[in-house]
């Protein structure tokens, strides 16, 4: 049995959750993980695999037995840290209702929650991001300070849809120092600042929305390109038209990218390659491999990096009036404590930036 596309597989993810069983779930990096003829280690276990199932493009189930036992264990692996059913999600929003709670009947004087719900309300499109309570005359509602920048910026449009339902005026509740997105909003949407109570919570207690209403700064971090040009062509000459050269930002380096999977990356100090060598063996299997129609795995793992290749190699046709010298993919912005990444950062060629 070959094992070459789990290997690459895993090199693809730099962390894995790791499912024994369906009874432990372990946090692995790539590291932690690798494959020897036919023995998986992973942390401190190590299995000789049986056989092998994929469940998607990038989960893969796999049977095997512990030395000396008869007994089989089912290790599926799961890319990137969270739990694979959503149930570290909802673990951890459950903790944040009672948490907030806690602080709702502080903030109003009240001993009790009369009310609270965590269900998603999907008749009417309100998430299950967002806990909602009814304390008194106030119905509120809020949102974890651990979820994403889209999630807690989608607060407004929850507490909107919920107003005409609960009957009560409604208080919105945001994690304090991520608010900055809703404040600029609510800056040019008078009515819904007025129509909604907005409050902020700092992990301890709950006050009024702080807005300064000034505009953040702007400081735009110069990008340095490594001269590294003679490795970038050689490996590009590998594949012609299919490997492609991007900017790096985090890393400041080039990634060469083959229909969107890195397969090499180079800097100043030095050259990387994240799914394995001979370099000249996985350009030509992956360019073999991962191709429309095909039903291989590595046709379909991170098709949304595809995407972005597409685009990127195309991006001329769909707008015409960008420059295509400058191209930028996932490219960091911060507000406040706001992170967010920009997955094309371009401009046009009379000076407008394009998002």
């Amino acid at each position: 049995m070959k094992f070459d596309d789990l290997k690459i597989l895993l090199a693809l993810e730099g962390k894995w959750t790791v499912s024994v069983n369906g009874l432990e779930y372990l946090a692995l990096s790539a590291s932690d993980i690798s494959i020897e003829d036919s023995t998986l280690r992973f942390g401190k276990y190590s299995r000789k695999i049986i056989d092998l199932e994929w469940l998607r493009s990038d989960v893969v189930r796999i049977r095997t037995r512990a030395k000396a036992r008869t007994q089989m264990d089912t290790v599926t692996f799961y890319p990137g840290e969270r739990l694979p059913s959503g149930a570290g999600i909802r673990k951890r929003r459950r903790r944040f209702q009672v948490e907030i709670g806690r602080a709702l009947a502080a903030h109003f004087g009240t001993r009790k929650i009369e009310r609270q719900t965590l269900y998603s309300d999907r008749r009417h499109g309100i998430g299950g991001a967002y806990p909602r309570f009814v304390v008194g005359i106030h119905a509120v509602i809020a949102v974890d300070p651990e979820e994403s920048s889209a999630v807690i910026n989608g607060i407004m449009r929850a507490a909107l849809l919920w107003a005409p339902l609960v009957r009560r005026p409604v208080t919105a509740v945001v994690p304090r120092g991520r608010y900055q997105t809703l404040a600029a909003r609510l800056r040019v949407m008078p009515q819904v600042s007025a129509s909604i109570e907005w409050l902020q919570w700092d992990g301890k207690a709950i006050r009024p929305l702080e807005d300064s209403g000034a505009e953040p700064e702007t400081h735009v971090q110069e990008l340095v390109i490594p001269n590294v040009s003679a490795e970038v062509e050689r490996i590009c000459a590998m594949a012609p038209g299919a490997v492609q050269a991007v900017p790096h930002i985090h890393g400041k380096a080039i990634s060469l990218r083959l229909r969107g999977l890195e397969v090499a990356r180079v800097s100043h100090e030095g050259i990387s390659y994240p799914l394995g060598e001979p370099i000249e063996q996985v350009v030509k299997e992956i360019n073999e491999l991962r191709r429309h129609g095909s039903r291989h795995p590595l046709a379909h793992t991170h098709e949304e990096r595809w995407l972005e290749s597409n685009l990127i190699g195309s991006i001329g046709q769909i707008l015409p009036s960008i420059d295509v010298r400058h191209i930028y993919p996932q490219v960091p912005s911060f507000i406040g404590e706001e992170r967010n990444i920009i997955d094309l950062l371009s401009v046009s060629t009379d000076g407008r930036l394009v998002v």
